[in-house]
């Protein structure tokens, strides 16, 4: 099986960073460098990367895997740190879940467009984790770390389940 985690979010935009932040920590890495990053700490078969919440590119990244494990951040007014777990091949993915930015069509939209045309993986799991900070330059907050530790751990043990 073919498994892509794919981590999405601006290093350099605070608690967006949560996406690549972990995929540093399934790498194994300490920092959040994305130099010399290892996936040998992974089972055979899994692809790990980082991604911009651009459509076209999303539903490039993951074609032709059988699992892809999505981590972004999310804005919805809970509680800083909080998880979101989903299967969007399940359920219809929340409205805070879409993009409000007026420079494109995000994760959400790519969801959509690829449920509309076929073109999903056959398992998909999403983990939203709620941000607060997303202003250039700030580093991501003590609760969505907590969070990103948390969700690494679940990963971790979700993969070795496929």
């Amino acid at each position: 099986m073919r498994i892509l985690i794919l981590g999405i979010g601006n290093r350099l935009r605070g608690d967006d960073a949560v996406g690549p932040l972990v995929i540093d920590m399934l790498r194994g890495e300490q920092s959040e460098s994305t130099a010399a990053m290892s996936d040998q700490n992974l089972p055979a078969g899994v692809v790990v990367r980082t991604e911009r919440a651009d459509a076209a590119l999303l539903l490039d990244a993951w074609k032709d895997f059988d699992c892809v494990i999505l981590i972004d951040a999310v804005y919805s007014g809970k509680q800083t740190g909080e998880i979101i777990r989903l299967r969007p091949l399940e359920q219809p993915l929340p409205i805070e879940m879409h993009n409000t930015s007026s420079h494109g069509l995000g994760l959400a939209e790519a969801i959509e467009l690829g449920r509309a045309f076929g073109e999903l993986p056959p398992q998909m799991m999403l983990y939203g984790i709620e941000g607060r900070n997303f202003d250039t330059g700030a580093s991501p907050s003590a609760a969505v770390r907590a969070a990103a530790h948390t969700v690494s751990a679940e990963i971790r043990t979700y993969i070795r389940t496929l």
